[in-house]
């Protein structure tokens, strides 16, 4: 089975929001290594504290991609501290958010800017790696006629989405197995597949309510996210007052 494919997707905003605060340093202790060269050339890294792929450093299953690629969980670093905090148990998450917060504070009067176009430049790595994944996913995938197609373009809300609408028809799956194996198979059609059914209810519900916290924080004037996380936060308050397990 193929793991999740990682998503990068960096905001404008959130780059340009990192970069005020950095001081076009290095964020490491001691370091001063510059993030921009005197030509406007990007001459370090951006590390995830968290990482995005599943085999990274501080790798954390729970968090949603835009939770990955928040400012909370990036900060710049040089190519030999990027590689050195990257080492197995060398550093660990409380530690790296120390150490972002300790550099950001020595900036927080003077704030350091890159025009919109060098950033964009920056981004377009990103972009690169989802057009990558789009190119082996339709051209170059070794098995055509069983492909399984991945949309690259979509955000977090729609794939929140799809995999509820999955979920549905694993629900169907379910009911028609315990329908045909419930004298045969109690404790799994009758215990085990419901209980199992109602956690991943609980954890999606829970990621689309953080999805829209998240969204509403980065744009608070939105009548629309407001009204769509109120709906949400009601209908889980009364999951969270009688969900219970089948026994």
């Amino acid at each position: 089975m193929k793991s999740k494919v990682p998503n990068r997707s960096i905001k404008l905003k959130t780059l340009k929001a990192l970069l005020a605060k950095s001081g076009n340093q290095c964020a490491f202790e001691g370091c001063s290594h510059p993030l921009f060269s005197e030509e406007n050339i990007f001459v370090a890294q951006i590390c995830h504290i968290e990482a995005v792929s599943p085999n990274g450093p501080r790798f954390n299953s729970t968090l949603s991609s835009e939770s990955i690629n928040s400012y909370e969980n990036l900060l710049f670093l040089c190519y030999r501290h990027h590689k050195e905090i990257d080492r197995i148990g060398a550093y660990s998450i409380k530690k790296l958010k120390e150490i972002k917060s300790l550099h950001e504070k020595k900036f927080t009067t003077t704030q350091f800017s890159v025009d919109n176009e060098i950033l964009e430049e920056l981004l377009e790595e990103v972009n690169n790696y989802w057009k990558r994944i789009e190119h082996l996913n339709t051209i170059q995938h070794v098995t055509q006629d069983f492909r399984l197609p991945i949309d690259v373009t979509k955000d977090e809300v729609k794939l929140i989405e799809d995999i509820r609408g999955q979920f549905k028809v694993l629900l169907n799956i379910s009911d028609m197995l315990t329908m045909n194996l419930k004298n045969e198979c109690f404790e799994i059609t009758s215990l085990a597949i419901p209980n199992t059914s109602t956690r991943l209810s609980i954890l999606l519900d829970q990621l689309e309510i953080k999805v829209f916290e998240k969204k509403l924080s980065q744009n608070p004037s939105s009548k629309m996210l407001k009204r769509k996380l109120n709906a949400l936060r009601a209908a889980f308050e009364q999951v969270a007052d009688s969900v219970g397990l089948a026994d």
